[in-house]
């Protein structure tokens, strides 16, 4: 196997690997990287359709990201959604089997005791932020911190910490807990700031305001 071959076969891989992105901005990059990758490709075998199309494709994907990164999105907290609230169950249902692959015991978490909050991105449903007050111990209980596949990167959650910390200091309350053993969300809690606390329980804490 030559050298073009291989780089003909990572260029393949990576615009596979680009359509199986859930995330509509990390499909972007991945299919831009695909593209250049077979316009070059393209280029040293000789084969211009490749080139054009792949070249095509290239500068297509550049438009799109630099709309996406270069748009400032509107964000609002939806506050007080009562736990038996028809579109909050719907919500929940739609997505229930992706809720489930990074908070598997929230199926357990009676909403009766908890405060929800619904996150609004562009004035479009785009996560849920479920939690219970532990006043004893100072403590916001996160027991669901979700955004639905088309919004992850990261700004949901860093517009709802910011507009939530000062309500919740007032209040007296010091650190954020929240408990997991999944990879992924446990990746996402490190990125957030959060440090392990308790191995046994997979607790992981993090100081309201840092």
């Amino acid at each position: 196997m030559t050298f073009l071959d291989i780089f003909g076969y990572v260029a393949s891989a990576l615009v596979a690997v680009s359509l199986m992105m859930s995330n509509v901005l990390r499909l972007r990059i991945i299919n831009t990287v695909g593209a250049f990758t077979f316009a070059v490709y393209g280029y040293l075998v000789g084969a211009y359709p490749v080139l054009a199309v792949n070249g095509w494709i290239f500068l297509v994907d550049l438009y799109y990201l630099y709309k996406m990164t270069g748009q400032k999105d509107f964000f609002k907290l939806l506050e007080g959604v009562e736990h038996d609230s028809t579109y909050l169950s719907n919500f929940i249902d739609f997505y229930r089997n992706d809720i489930e692959r990074f908070f598997p015991d929230f199926k357990n978490v009676d909403l009766k005791n908890c405060e929800i909050v619904l996150i609004l991105r562009n004035l479009v449903p785009a996560g849920v932020f479920v939690f219970r007050k532990d006043f004893e111990n100072k403590a916001v209980i996160i027991e669901l911190d979700y955004t639905i596949p088309d919004y992850r990167d990261m700004k949901n959650t860093t517009f709802l910490i910011f507009d939530k910390r000062e309500s919740f200091r007032k209040n007296g309350f010091e650190i954020y807990k929240t408990s997991s053993f999944v990879k992924e969300h446990i990746k996402y809690l490190k990125k957030l700031g959060f440090k392990l606390a308790d191995r046994s329980i997979g607790l992981y804490v993090k100081k309201i305001g840092e």
